[in-house]
């Protein structure tokens, strides 16, 4: 899945399915301009394509689409309520498949609506079984606002993420640097909860929360779990990399840690063998004397200009995001790193392993065009860093 350029005299983006061809180039199979982009999930019996339609009134459906190996629609299912729907996850279970979403209130009200977590049982046929809703917040979710992956014990894991105030999280209003002095204020922390449901009654089991961690990505792998978050620590600017695996008691077990100068922007990760695949982006602030133009603040805050907004806005700031895949293993030691550099704005937003010696990874380049890399580990190529790639752009 990939994202369209807003048409001319639209501000909403469309999304387009691609498969990749035995030597990898992009075939583009369905084009939609009014489905803005999601992730996939895979089923059983194909994929479910997930994805938001907008309206003008600030909100947005959930939209879920099954399609077969092929790419072919079979049916597509709405969950269309007051809020805005984003969908966050599915999963086949006997009866069907369970289709699993977020909403909240973004109209802007002095007292919001409590943000929710809508899960939907549909037949094999995309016909409606059952709804239900549960409160999972008194304020609007972050980005990703939560993921789900099928459990051990014939549950369903859904991971809901959450902003905190800093009293919440026992953080000071107010960050002192200890080498210059300077004063930050302290915008808040993060918390993840954990969610246990059974799949036959969709009750809530149990429930955990991880503080100071906000989840990017969660996969089951030979029986076990695993959770990929982005961390922060004392409300610092850098964000780090934390791979988790879950107990039985939905505790995150630290498997393996990174924290860079650099802030690091999680997306994704994979299991490769006995080692793990992180991807995502890593962002490197310039000092304004190498910027081609400093954005003066009155522009920053006053009515949006489209020009402004085009992709020369990638050549203007002063934080480069370039793209990055770290391997790591289970003790923490980083066995290979790679950043892709780019002139506007480059990143990894899903990661695949494809075979035993080989990872496909794909994301946006070139501020945003398409971008897909395609990784062989453990080459014999030298240094860290030295990993063999090939790279597409479309």
């Amino acid at each position: 899945m990939g994202r369209l350029t807003p048409a001319a005299g639209s501000q909403f983006a469309g999304s387009y399915l691609a498969r990749l061809d035995p030597i990898g180039r992009p075939d583009v199979i369905t084009v939609d301009p009014a489905i803005a982009v999601g992730p996939i999930s895979t089923v059983e019996n194909g994929m479910i394509l997930l994805g938001y339609t907008y309206s003008q009134d600030r909100k947005s459906a959930a939209l879920f689409r099954l399609v077969d190996k092929s790419g072919k629609e079979v049916w597509r299912f709405s969950e269309d309520g007051p809020l805005e729907d984003i969908p966050i996850g599915a999963v086949d279970v006997p009866q069907g498949y369970i289709l699993v979403s977020t909403a909240e209130d973004s109209s802007g009200s002095p007292i919001p609506s409590p943000s929710k977590l809508v899960i939907n049982v549909v037949s094999t046929t995309g016909e409606l079984i059952s709804r239900h809703e549960y409160v999972v917040a008194d304020r609007a979710l972050p980005n990703p606002r939560g993921l789900i992956v099928k459990g051990k014990n014939h549950d369903l894991i859904v991971v809901i993420n959450k902003l905190r105030t800093p009293a919440e999280e026992n953080l000071p209003v107010w960050v002192i640097n200890p080498l210059t002095g300077s004063h930050r204020f302290c915008l808040g922390g993060n918390m993840t909860t954990f969610l246990d449901i059974d799949i036959d009654t969709l009750k809530i089991l149990s429930t955990t929360d991880a503080h100071g961690r906000v989840a990017k990505a969660i996969k089951a792998n030979d029986g076990k779990i695993f959770v990929a978050f982005s961390t922060a620590r004392e409300c610092r600017l850098q964000h780090g990399i934390e791979l988790a695996k879950l107990n039985t008691a939905l505790q995150p077990e630290t498997v393996f840690k990174y924290e860079g100068v650099n802030d690091i922007v999680l997306h994704d990760f994979a299991p490769v063998g006995n080692t793990f695949v992180f991807a995502g982006s890593v962002q490197v602030q310039l000092p304004t004397t190498l910027l081609r133009e400093v954005i003066p603040l009155a522009q920053l805050t006053s009515p949006p200009d489209p020009a402004f907004w085009e992709r020369r806005i990638w050549e203007r700031g002063e934080e480069r995001p370039n793209a990055f895949v770290l391997i790591g293993s289970s003790d923490s030691t980083v066995l290979e790193d790679r950043v892709f550099p780019d002139l506007l704005n480059r990143s990894i937003t899903s990661v695949v392993a494809s075979g035993p010696r080989q990872i496909v990874g794909v994301g946006a380049a070139l501020g945003i065009r398409g971008w897909m890399v395609v990784l062989e580990p453990n080459a014999s190529l030298g240094d860290r860093g030295e990993t063999r790639s090939s790279t597409v752009q479309h």
